[in-house]
């Protein structure tokens, strides 16, 4: 059991980390003007989609 531990506490910190980066992303995407990014964002998207 106590080996488990530090395994399940890294992926809760992985997955935060995850979630953290994905919020700012969103609210960095939604205050930006659309029209000017649209395409940088989604070529952003793919490569971390496929990375």
């Amino acid at each position: 059991m106590p080996q488990l531990f530090p395994m399940n506490w890294n992926l809760l910190t992985l997955y935060f980390m995850i979630i953290m980066i994905m919020m700012t992303m969103l609210l960095y995407f939604n205050y930006k003007p659309i029209s000017t990014h649209s395409k940088m964002n989604k070529k952003t998207f793919v490569k971390f989609w496929k990375w």
